[in-house]
């Protein structure tokens, strides 16, 4: 199953220790986010050391754990889809997100953001759909 990973999901993975950690090293998923969200972790890092409690090299390791998960993509491979996602939601910070997912053939898109429930041209879970999703599917018991 393909899904488009946004930043928030991202950052409760690697701050928690719940479901949503468990969901991303399901090898059933593939994974999928704007090249931008991995300079966004890195600009993050020092908070993340803060909310995790471990050092900077398992912090580190973390990181690259988890985005070793996802694929990252260009924007110049989806900004011919950021009008269309401008004009569908509210949060422009999130809008990559939205291209990101149509120009992949609408795939679903993985936020707890709820503007991504505002638009209906892709689907769109928060974690507790996905999980239910993911049972239905036999993918998570």
């Amino acid at each position: 199953m393909d899904l488009v990973i946004d930043a928030s999901i991202v950052f409760t993975a690697i701050a928690g220790k719940g479901v949503t950690k468990e969901i991303i090293f399901l090898d059933a998923l593939k994974l999928h986010a704007p090249e931008h969200l991995a300079d966004e972790i890195e600009e993050h890092k020092i908070r993340l050391i803060e909310v995790t409690g471990l050092s900077e090299s398992e912090t580190d390791n973390l990181l690259g754990i988890i985005k070793g998960r996802i694929a990252f993509v260009a924007k110049e491979q989806f900004e011919m889809f950021l009008d269309k996602a401008n004009s569908l939601i509210p949060d422009k910070d999130d809008t990559e997100y939205l291209a990101l997912s149509l120009s992949m053939n609408g795939i679903p898109i993985w936020s707890n953001d709820n503007h991504f429930k505002k638009q209906n041209s892709v689907e769109a879970f928060t974690t507790s759909e996905l999980v239910s999703e993911l049972k239905a599917k036999g993918i998570l018991s």
